[in-house]
């Protein structure tokens, strides 16, 4: 790619183009991805990552459940 977004040449005239349509881009200069293209992206992965946050949130519910039902005593080491 010669130029990316904002170039201008010597002169100062851009070297670039605005989509006349930008909320149907994907990508905003051909790299990075638009909001559409995170949404997407998002979008595709929103199941999997919906399960792993539900796992996580049981898991997190699991271990503070435990720790609560464990009494802690103190533990006095005597030295000789």
């Amino acid at each position: 790619m010669e130029y990316s977004c904002g170039s201008v040449d010597e002169k100062g005239e851009k070297k670039y183009c605005l989509c006349k349509k930008p909320e149907l881009s994907f990508f905003w200069e051909g790299v990075h991805l638009s909001q559409n293209g995170w949404y997407a992206v998002y979008m595709m992965l929103y199941s999997s990552l919906s399960k792993l946050w539900e796992k996580t949130l049981i898991f997190k519910e699991l271990c503070v459940n435990s720790l609560a039902s464990i009494s802690i005593r103190p533990i006095i080491i005597l030295k000789r």
